[in-house]
């Protein structure tokens, strides 16, 4: 009995492997190391799916559910920033993976998402099952793109005082561009959160108020950096919102 369960056992793990790889036979595939027999991380594009292996970790896409699944993410997200969803139509959306040279193991999934009005980059674990945007995770880039440019967070500036000037009273201050503290102080400065993509323009009003020369020594946009990493463009998507309401 025992004997039979294993071989039934056997066998479908054999069809499993066979169907992926006859899925995956003529696909076009990324890898790190390159040239390695046997690589750390791998992204493969195929007819109708999408492959993304780190270590021993493997997750196997159906194209549409894939595209469908990130576009109802990212959606839900700028609702949420009140951005006009509009401006997404017509946009061109790119799954990159970051691999750290010094643990490919460690990789992590760049989402870039580019239009006319504005490029944005989604910082997230390559499953889509782990995914969850926050302002935190997401740096906008404006005209510039990935991976020469990592962008700014969303939401997110950072504030110096003057030393003649509290906490406190520099926070009541803040109250009226309605941004508050994200964080404690390191040294006289502090980050605040502010609604995602109106960034520059608070910036802009709070430079312009006579009264934040009194209060303020500096401010400025809170950038992202990334060292000692392999950039690799896995696949994309074309987001097109004619397409989907033809779908519909």
């Amino acid at each position: 009995m025992i004997e039979s369960i294993l071989h039934t056992i056997i066998a479908f793990a054999l069809v499993i492997f066979s169907f992926n790889k006859a899925v995956f036979a003529h696909s076009i595939c990324q890898i790190f190391p390159e040239n390695s027999n046997d690589p750390i991380v791998e992204t493969c594009e195929s007819e109708s799916s999408y492959k993304i292996r780190v270590g021993n970790q493997t997750s196997i896409y159906d194209k549409k559910e894939f595209k469908k699944n990130v576009k109802d993410q990212i959606t839900n997200w700028l609702v949420e920033t009140s951005f006009p969803i509009g401006q997404i139509c017509n946009s061109k959306v790119e799954y990159w993976l970051s691999v750290p040279d010094a643990n490919p193991y460690a990789s992590q999934a760049r989402i870039l998402v580019s239009n006319t009005y504005k490029n944005f980059l989604l910082y997230l674990p390559p499953r889509i099952e782990e995914w969850k945007i926050e302002n935190n995770n997401v740096t906008i880039l404006n005209n510039e793109y990935y991976p020469d440019r990592q962008g700014y967070f969303s939401g997110n500036i950072s504030i110096k005082r003057k030393e003649t000037t509290k906490s406190e009273e520099l926070d009541q201050y803040l109250k009226k561009y309605a941004i508050t503290p994200s964080g404690n102080e390191v040294g006289l400065w502090r980050s605040y959160y502010t609604s995602a993509f109106s960034e520059n323009n608070v910036l802009r009003q709070i430079k312009y108020d006579r009264l934040s020369n009194l209060l303020i020594e500096d401010l400025g946009l809170e950038y992202a950096f990334e060292w000692g990493s392999r950039k690799i463009q896995s696949f994309y998507f074309n987001w097109s919102c004619e397409q989907e309401k033809t779908e519909e």
